[in-house]
């Protein structure tokens, strides 16, 4: 058995078990294994599998439940250290698996298991659709992920890893899991390395929009500060490649959205720190409009929630014939 398909959960029992029956749909059991990182969910997932598939199918499935919620991107980081096979195909817990991607990820694996590359990384479906090709170098990857149609792919999991060729990287993956986006760094300093990963045109997993509140104020604004702090890491670069870096990851974060999510923290200190955080992110990586901006954002601490709170109300005192 060569292949572990890893999957970070907390509190979607039905995403997971949806995604269980599509895994389970395509056969080949016994030639993969299957680790859950449930974080602390508020329901037994170990019971839900047992409950709902065969004791064949259930007997390859891994349930580790850590003893508290360890945070999204913890969960997602320390989550390769449970996996003791030379691949591992990683994938959300609310994704839908597609018809024969069991077959594509195996047929990679016999593919590439003598390539001296870090991963397999895979199209999604309904939203990013990539040409075959190797990503060669640090240059060659910033290149490729600066065209805007690819923006904010990189935040998606679907890659299937070469444990072997990550394994020195896994220390630098967990202690750097705040930034959100900790599972790039074994792309990253693989190519600082002299390895390469390939980007596949095959989509193996149907993008689902998230209905739930995962990027809601709270957690978009977790992710700003996560990414803002990935420049943290000491990959021993230009300050060229660092700051087109930071552009890169970044991109799927525009400022008009950073803007609205900011305005609805309701504390004044709130609101002038994410503002100072934010201004730092962009003054990096945007023209002088967007810095400018930036900046005025920041000294100013506009309120835009409760300014349109303000006028929300005095619309509906209007309306109800109240004297404002």
């Amino acid at each position: 058995m060569n292949l572990t398909v890893l999957i970070p959960t907390f509190n979607r029992e039905k995403g997971l078990k949806n995604l269980l029956e599509n895994l389970y749909s395509q056969g080949h059991i016994g030639e993969y294994k299957i680790v859950i990182s449930d974080n602390h969910s508020d329901y037994d997932v170990r019971k839900m599998i047992d409950d709902n598939f065969d004791k064949s199918f259930s007997e390859i499935i891994t349930v580790n439940k850590w003893n508290f919620n360890v945070g999204m991107s913890s969960n997602i980081s320390i989550s390769y250290l449970l996996v003791d096979t030379r691949w591992c195909w990683c994938i959300s817990d609310d994704d839908k698996v597609l018809d024969g991607s069991i077959d594509t990820v195996l047929s990679d694996i016999k593919k590439f298991d003598n390539e001296n590359i870090t991963a397999v990384k895979y199209s999604l479906l309904n939203k990013v659709q990539h040409e075959n090709r190797y990503i060669n170098s640090f240059d060659d990857f910033l290149n490729y992920y600066s065209v805007k149609s690819r923006r904010g792919e990189l935040y998606y999991l679907s890659m299937l890893y070469n444990m072997d060729n990550i394994r020195p990287y896994l220390g630098l993956l967990t202690e750097h899991s705040y930034t959100y986006i900790s599972f790039l760094i074994p792309l990253l300093k693989g190519l600082l390395d002299g390895k390469r990963f390939f980007v596949s045109s095959r989509p193996c997993i149907e993008y689902s929009e998230r209905a739930d509140d995962n990027w809601s104020a709270k957690r978009y604004v977790n992710v700003m500060l996560g990414v803002r702090t990935f420049a943290d890491i000491d990959f021993n670069i230009s300050a060229k490649w660092q700051r087109k870096l930071l552009k890169v990851i970044s991109q799927n974060l525009p400022l008009i959205r950073i803007t609205g999510k900011i305005t609805q923290q309701k504390t004044f200190f709130r609101r002038r720190l994410l503002w100072k955080n934010s201004y730092f992110m962009y003054k990096r990586n945007a023209n002088v409009f967007m810095r400018l901006l930036c900046y005025i954002l920041f000294v100013t601490n506009f309120d835009l929630y409760g300014l349109c709170r303000k006028i929300y109300y005095r619309h509906i005192n209007k309306k109800a014939g109240v004297r404002i």
